[in-house]
């Protein structure tokens, strides 16, 4: 969807493992084979889940649910369909689970992340959605490779959210996270962080909702030479 403009954006996807900065990747932050092997496996045993092996612009999906394909197209254009993730070993920086009976929620609590959140990132994105990084890596710490890239002061950076994954914005790194349809604790965080906003005035922004939100004000952007502004993804959204 941004063909056309991709090498005058900066982009946080795969909630912050990686960074692409004018159509080249900055930063990557991949997962060691085994460890991803050991997700892929609990997660192909699982009824309730289909695994995804993201390789940056690849993902590779068991033969088993391809029924689930328009689902999970709508986030992954080039896909792999597999009869076995056994032998795999590409460079890959996120794996991400499906639920298709809308129970991830359930499972990350009483399933991924007791079982993993020790070796990986392990987080709700809603109720369809489980994704797993290496430790130390969120969309927080993807804007801070970023800033850290362009010579942005993180306290002059904002970004954007709407699900679970998102929190990590207005945490330690403290990029300020625009109020948009939180519920629960990200109305909590939001509420602070907007207002301040408000005072700033600071309202353009950059949106990327496949796999990462991020939005740097498009003053300090100018710097740099890249456009960041507002744009609205055609993709089904995450629900919450």
């Amino acid at each position: 969807m941004f063909e056309g403009i991709k090498n005058r954006l900066a982009f946080c996807p795969d909630n912050g493992a990686c960074v692409i900065y004018r159509g080249r990747y900055i930063y990557k932050s991949n997962i060691d084979v085994e460890l991803y092997q050991q997700v892929l496996n609990r997660a192909s045993e699982d009824p309730r889940a289909v695994p995804v092996l993201c390789c940056f612009d690849e993902f590779y999906v068991l033969a088993r649910d391809h029924q689930y394909h328009d689902e999970i197209s709508v986030y992954y254009n080039t896909i792999n369909y597999v009869d076995s993730f056994e032998g795999i070993d590409f460079e890959s920086n996120k794996i991400s689970v499906f639920f298709p009976g809308y129970d991830a929620e359930p499972a990350f609590r009483e399933t991924y992340s007791p079982e993993f959140s020790d070796k990986l990132y392990v987080t709700n994105a809603g109720r369809e959605w489980i994704d797993f990084m290496n430790l130390g890596v969120d969309k927080g710490a993807g804007v801070a490779h970023l800033c850290e890239h362009l010579g942005i002061d993180i306290a002059d950076a904002a970004a954007v959210g709407d699900t679970y994954n998102d929190i990590p914005h207005a945490g330690a790194r403290r990029p300020q996270l625009y109020r948009g349809q939180c519920r629960g604790a990200h109305e909590c965080a939001c509420q602070v962080a907007h207002s301040e906003q408000q005072r700033r005035g600071r309202t353009d922004a950059h949106r990327r909702h496949l796999g990462g939100s991020l939005a740097i004000p498009s003053g300090l952007a100018g710097r740099h030479g890249i456009t960041f502004r507002s744009v609205r993804s055609c993709a089904r959204r995450k629900p919450h």
